[in-house]
């Protein structure tokens, strides 16, 4: 992606996630939060219960750190510096997180348990967390060697997670559909910020050295013989 574009992109999710927030901060988002909460849960049932329970454990907070940190260290003595960008994008994901959820101290809905939760709403850590770090790794696997069919279907199982935790928030009642869609927006600038400088300073592998460049010689004189 060009660096323009990643610019723009970025800004737009800026813009739209302050404005989401506006609107959160007014309480005018209500329409939309019960409607999207009460199409999900029309497809309730004892499996789709199922599936979102375990599903959110894909973005457990605890799990995630320390795969990514397996990643950091695999990559450091490859000589790689990617893997700690990795680490560097969930920091950076997590601080956010937490500051913006004490900031905004929005309570999270009440009245359904089906699974528990504490701390505040806004924006969803699941969420957040399972954008950065599976975006990372989606990043991670375009810019690999692998073929091209391998980069679409390894993406695409990842893509569904993210995809399926994001739901799994709204579903199980733990966040709000606006939380998560904030979450989204925060998460991929974070990404898009993040990615850029590691493509940057793109790191060579361990068996590639700089080429070295000829030295310059200057044109020697032809000696004149009288």
């Amino acid at each position: 992606m060009k660096a323009k574009y990643r610019w723009i992109i970025l800004s737009i999710c800026l813009i739209l996630v302050t404005i989401l927030t506006i609107f959160v901060l007014l309480d005018r988002v209500d329409p939309i939060d019960n409607g999207v909460y009460d199409m999900l849960i029309y497809f309730e049932s004892s499996a789709t219960t199922y599936f979102f329970s375990y599903i959110r454990y894909f973005a457990n907070v605890i799990g995630v750190i320390i795969a990514s940190g397996i990643i950091a260290v695999v990559a450091f003595f490859m000589k790689k510096k990617t893997g700690l960008y990795l680490a560097g994008t969930l920091f950076l994901t997590a601080l956010i997180n937490q500051g913006l959820k004490f900031f905004f101290s929005r309570p999270r809905p009440v009245g359904i348990d089906l699974v528990p939760a504490e701390g505040y709403s806004f924006p969803s850590g699941h969420t957040m967390v399972a954008v950065s770090f599976y975006g990372f790794l989606m990043f991670m696997v375009l810019t690999s060697k692998l073929s091209k069919r391998a980069k679409w279907i390894t993406n695409s199982i990842l893509l569904f997670l993210v995809t399926g935790i994001s739901l799994s928030r709204v579903y199980l009642g733990v966040h709000f559909f606006t939380d998560v869609i904030a979450s989204i927006l925060i998460s991929t600038a974070i990404l898009l910020a993040t990615t850029y400088f590691a493509v940057k300073k793109k790191d060579k592998g361990p068996l590639e050295k700089e080429e070295e460049k000829p030295l310059e010689t200057k044109p020697q004189k032809e000696e004149i013989h009288v």
